[in-house]
């Protein structure tokens, strides 16, 4: 008897695997997995793939995706692997793998829809971002961290060490980046729809900023408390915010801003 339920568990297992497989294989062609992803992500945003590859057993292999802004490149993520585990399907669980190389760096994530994300990035270089060239960031940095997404909640941390870039100067602002040796942050979002930070802090030769505040797609609004020290190396910059300082070598700046991202 147990013999019998054994065999007939084990055969609607083993059809069910079949099922699956000759669905994935032969029902869903690639066409139609790349017009799902695209369809993911709003205007003028979009994604393009380059030599996507489909294996057995839910297993994808993109050589290239790169994002962008309406004609405008973002970023390039290549060797992206995606992977879904037959064993985990069989009993509901169904949960994507991510793994993939971005900007010298590795990106993995596990992923279950509607329920949460796991994103941890590695090593990622900065310089090798294009993006940040075209708005006028020039330098380079090392970001790690981790984002997870859990319940309409994320929550992001992560560190860029180093950090050496060049002052930015766009219209009226300016932000003195070059005195900067490494920056910490922490993130949390609700729906994706805006940023709270809850500490941003950047760190160098005798400066300390710390940043708290909030920002979406069409404004920030942030608090900026900047403290310097004796051994601070360009103190005429400082008279730049003169009517910003609230003791010696404490300054408080308030910035508001709209965005058109």
């Amino acid at each position: 008897m147990i013999t019998k339920v054994f065999y007939v568990i084990s055969s609607l297992v083993i059809g069910v695997v079949l099922l699956l497989f000759g669905l994935w294989y032969i029902a869903i062609p690639e066409k139609f997995i790349e017009a799902q992803l695209k369809s993911l992500l709003p205007l003028p945003y979009r994604m393009e793939f380059a030599r996507l590859n489909k294996g057995v057993f839910f297993y994808m292999d993109f050589e290239i995706i790169s994002l962008y802004k309406d004609k405008e490149k973002l970023l390039v993520i290549e060797r992206l692997k995606a992977s879904v585990k037959p064993s985990e399907l069989i009993f509901g669980n169904v949960k994507v793998y991510l793994n993939g190389d971005l900007a010298g760096g590795n990106v993995f994530s596990t992923i279950v829809p509607k329920d949460n994300i796991y994103l941890a990035f590695n090593q990622i270089n900065l310089n090798q971002i294009g993006y940040l060239k075209k708005v006028g960031i020039n330098g380079e940095g090392v970001l790690n961290g981790v984002f997870e997404y859990s319940k309409n909640t994320g929550n992001l941390k992560f560190t860029i060490e180093p950090f050496m870039y060049e002052d930015y100067f766009k219209g009226s602002t300016y932000l003195p980046l070059k005195y900067f040796k490494g920056v910490r942050g922490a993130l949390s979002v609700v729906g994706f729809k805006g940023i709270n930070i809850t500490s941003l802090t950047a760190y160098g030769e005798g400066i300390f900023v710390r940043v708290k505040g909030e920002a979406d797609f069409n404004h920030v609004d942030l608090t900026v408390e900047l403290t310097s020290e004796a051994n601070f190396p360009d103190k005429d910059k400082l008279l730049l915010l003169k009517n910003y300082e609230t003791s010696p070598g404490h300054y408080l700046i308030k910035f508001k801003k709209q965005l058109h991202l």
